[in-house]
C-alpha cells in the first residue's frame, strides 16, 4: 500500500467501526496519518489511544447534519492543511421489503439515503475546494459496493446510494485531484 498510495495524511470519515476502522488502521499500519471522524466519540478516542496521537486524531461528527458539513469541513482544513486525501466512508445497509409496505420505515429509508449519498454530496461540494487548491496532488475517496452495479432486491435504498454515488463522482473535477473508489 505505502509503494502505490502517495497520500500523506487521510480523513477517514465514519472511521468508527467495519471498512473505515480497518482502512484507517490499514492507513496507519503504512505510516500515513489519519484523522478519524465518526458519531461514536467513545470508539474515535479507542482508535486513537491504540495507534497513538503522533498516527491518528479524532474529531466527532455525524455525517448526516448537512447544514454542518461546510463549517466542518473549514475546521478540518484549518486545522489539518496537510490533509490531501478525504476519504468518504461512512454508511448504512437496511433491509427493505415494498411488497409489503406497511412495513418500511420512510424515516429509515430517507437516514439512508442521507447517510450514504445526499452526505458525500455535501462533503464533497465542501472538500474539493480546500483540496484543489494545493499544489501537491490530492483525491476525494469514496467507499462503494459492488451492489451498486448488481443491486438485491431486499437492499434497494442501500443498492440506490451507492449506484448513484457511483455515477456522480466528480471523476473529472480537477487536474490536480483525482477521485478513487
Amino acid at each position: 500500500m505505502a509503494g502505490q498510495f502517495i497520500y500523506k495524511k487521510v480523513l477517514v470519515l465514519g472511521a468508527t467501526s467495519g471498512i473505515g476502522k480497518a482502512l484507517a488502521s490499514k492507513f496507519v499500519n503504512n505510516d500515513i496519518k489519519v484523522v478519524v471522524t465518526g458519531r461514536r466519540k467513545e470508539n474515535l478516542d479507542e482508535f486513537v489511544q491504540e495507534h497513538g496521537k503522533d498516527k491518528a486524531e479524532a474529531i466527532q461528527f455525524d455525517n448526516t447534519q448537512l447544514d454542518k458539513i461546510p463549517s466542518f469541513a473549514k475546521s478540518v482544513m484549518e486545522s489539518h492543511p496537510d490533509i490531501d486525501c478525504v476519504f468518504l466512508n461512512g454508511g448504512i445497509q437496511r433491509h427493505f421489503n415494498f411488497a409489503k409496505p406497511e412495513t418500511v420505515d420512510l424515516n429509515t429509508f430517507d437516514e439512508e439515503f442521507k447517510t450514504n449519498y445526499t452526505s458525500y454530496i455535501h462533503m464533497t461540494t465542501a472538500f474539493l475546494p480546500y483540496l484543489q487548491k494545493q499544489q501537491n496532488q490530492t483525491a476525494m475517496m469514496y467507499t462503494s459496493s459492488g451492489l451498486a452495479l448488481v443491486p438485491i432486491p431486499r437492499y434497494p435504498g442501500y443498492c440506490a446510494t451507492k449506484a448513484a454515488l457511483h455515477v456522480s463522482s466528480p471523476r473529472t473535477a480537477s487536474t490536480s485531484t483525482r477521485t478513487a473508489y
